[in-house]
């Protein structure tokens, strides 16, 4: 609906996305992973349950609606669209380099396959590593963006470098081939006196979709990186994704030890525009967009 918004071709209101799911048959197939009702099983194969609605699922239109106007609450002036009734318009006054719509253009790309000169997952990391800056935070890649394939004690004694940590020189156990051991940025906070038991976290930054969530943010292994790290406070897990992760779903990622940090959160923190951003988003802008 936002793209639809962004492009301004047609109308992007509840009744035009009803109708286009209608014509395409989608009308009763499932919203989201995670409900509510304790009536469905959550465990059961969705393809066995297509089409079953709970008397509390709201219907389409409703259930995107719903998920906007949380976006427009909580991010204020940093949205660039305005929710009025039960249509979505863009604001008068927008950027294309605003860091929602930088953030928005890497997931359509990498989910639509875009033909961009610019890898969005490498992109994204560099954006990760961005939003922890502006957190106050020394921030390092460790992702394909950044080490270009050196092995991966190499690459963990250079990012300690960069971020005034002392790794250790023998980084074990790890798997042979590992290259960044499930993190793809490292950050910490900055104490003044670089003694032991900083507060340090591991970002796994991904494009991928939501049914892989919760593998991914059980990918950094805090168990395993406070030896690599040379700390002796284990570090702090976290998921970074461009998405907007819906409440139910947050509330069953989150967990003692690892975050998260979706579209919601980052757009804040986004403040600089990373190399290969101007090429997605032109991407974007160029493409024709319809609901179906």
């Amino acid at each position: 609906m936002e793209l639809v918004a962004l492009k301004g071709t047609e109308s992007a209101s509840a009744t035009s996305l009803e109708t286009a799911l209608r014509q395409a048959g989608w009308w009763n197939t499932r919203r989201g992973l995670f409900t509510v009702n304790p009536d469905i099983d959550l465990d059961e194969d969705p393809e066995d349950s297509e089409g079953l609605e709970s008397k509390d699922d709201p219907d389409w239109p409703d259930w995107t609606f719903n998920l906007l106007r949380e976006r427009e609450e909580v991010l204020g002036e940093h949205y660039p669209f305005e929710v009025r009734s039960n249509e979505i318009h863009t604001k008068a006054t927008i950027s294309e380099h605003a860091a929602y719509l930088q953030l928005l253009a890497v997931t359509v790309a990498h989910s639509y396959q875009g033909s961009t000169r610019n890898d969005p997952r490498q992109v994204f990391e560099l954006m990760v590593v961005s939003a922890l800056h502006s957190m106050g935070l020394r921030a390092t890649g460790m992702g394909t963006a950044t080490t270009q394939g050196r092995a991966f004690p190499t690459e963990l004694l250079a990012a300690g470098e960069r971020i005034g940590l002392k790794p250790s020189l023998a980084p074990y156990p790890r798997k042979r081939y590992a290259k960044d051991a499930g993190v793809d940025a490292v950050a910490v906070a900055d104490w003044a006196d670089r003694r032991t038991g900083q507060l340090t976290f591991l970002l796994q930054a991904t494009l991928a979709r939501s049914e892989d969530w919760e593998k991914k943010i059980s990918e950094p292994r805090p168990d395993l990186w406070v030896n690599y790290l040379n700390e002796r406070y284990h570090p702090i897990a976290a998921l970074a994704v461009p998405h907007h992760i819906e409440r139910e779903h947050l509330n069953h990622l989150i967990r003692d030890k690892a975050t998260a940090f979706d579209r919601l959160r980052l757009t804040r923190l986004v403040d600089t525009t990373v190399e290969g951003i101007d090429e997605i988003i032109n991407w974007l802008l160029g493409c024709d967009v319809a609901l179906l």
